[in-house]
């Protein structure tokens, strides 16, 4: 019996625990969202890259760069 007492005594002190946890993280993100308003944050400008016409090949000088590359370490690995 004095086991599942301390069972129930540590399940409720970590419920506890969580809840005021949960309660300091909303109370901190509303702290934060009053304090610094609605402005935007600034984004870097997303990348795209022109895709390639279908039956091109890659650069030989890019397959040359990556193929030493992958050499390089497998060599360090092995």
């Amino acid at each position: 019996m004095q086991g599942l007492s301390l069972m129930v005594l540590g399940m409720g002190i970590v419920l506890s625990f969580l809840v005021l946890l949960i309660g300091a993280m909303k109370l901190v993100s509303w702290l934060v969202a009053t304090v610094a308003g609605d402005e935007p944050a600034e984004t870097a400008p997303a990348f795209s890259a022109a895709p390639r016409a279908p039956g091109t090949r890659p650069d030989a000088a890019l397959i040359a760069v990556l193929s030493a590359a992958v050499r390089k370490y497998r060599q360090g690995r092995s």
